[in-house]
């Protein structure tokens, strides 16, 4: 299933004439489960609709900004029957304090330890999965980070994970394309293709997986050249 929110426009002078719900109806003209999302606060109650009372649900990198709104909107539903655990290298971090106040329950945790995720994902019934590719710059790394997730979300058993992913922009501008840059030896644009490249260790793994595509990035000056 694809669940996708509106498009992200970055530039003044973008033609913003088409929008998330149009590309989702054409890939379900095309016989794919996909539905438009029109905000975070739909995608809680999505979750909460296939969720059973005492249900736990992982948020990663819960001391972001906007990740903290999500886990924020979790722990005030109180029809929801979610419990909350917060993952986050810094458990003493303003963010995650502000969790552990609010009732999450606050857990250390680091991608590059596959035995602390699945220590913090022992017994959770969902997990909201996501990379920072900007805070390292590595290929390799952000690609083994979700091949661990992937791996401790199989041996705990976590029935429902959301990958917060992105488009492979190879697809649609192939490396041998002169009119944008190869980086890094392989990528057109690295934080989308990588993420992209993961979705199939979460399918080839068998873990139930939404993969969620959180934005797309529209520039005038991409147009036409």
């Amino acid at each position: 299933r694809l669940w996708m929110l509106e498009v992200f426009y970055a530039g003044g002078t973008a033609t913003r004439d088409f929008s998330a719900a149009d590309i989702v109806a054409e890939i379900g003209a095309h016989g794919a489960n996909a539905e438009f999302a029109p905000s975070r606060e739909w995608l809680i109650a999505r979750i909460t609709d296939a969720a059973r009372p005492g249900d736990l649900v992982l948020v990663m990198g819960a001391r972001d900004p906007s990740l903290s709104a999500l886990a924020r909107a979790i722990l005030a539903d109180a029809g929801g029957g979610f419990a909350l655990r917060a993952l986050t290298r810094r458990v003493d971090s303003e963010n995650a304090r502000a969790l552990a106040a609010a009732g999450a329950e606050v857990v250390a945790a680091d991608l590059d330890d596959e035995a602390s995720l699945v220590r913090a994902l022992d017994g959770a019934h969902g997990a909201f999965f996501v990379t920072n590719f900007w805070e390292h710059f590595s290929p390799d790394r952000e690609k083994a980070q979700a091949a661990a997730m992937v791996r401790a979300a199989k041996k705990t058993g976590v029935r429902h994970a959301i990958w917060s992913t992105l488009e492979d922009s190879r697809d649609f501008i192939p490396p041998s394309d002169p009119r944008m840059p190869t980086l890094l030896g392989h990528y057109k644009v690295p934080h989308f293709d990588l993420k992209a490249e993961s979705d199939r260790v979460f399918v080839e793994a068998g873990v139930p997986t939404t993969f969620l595509l959180t934005v797309v990035l529209a520039f005038a000056g991409w147009q036409g050249r």
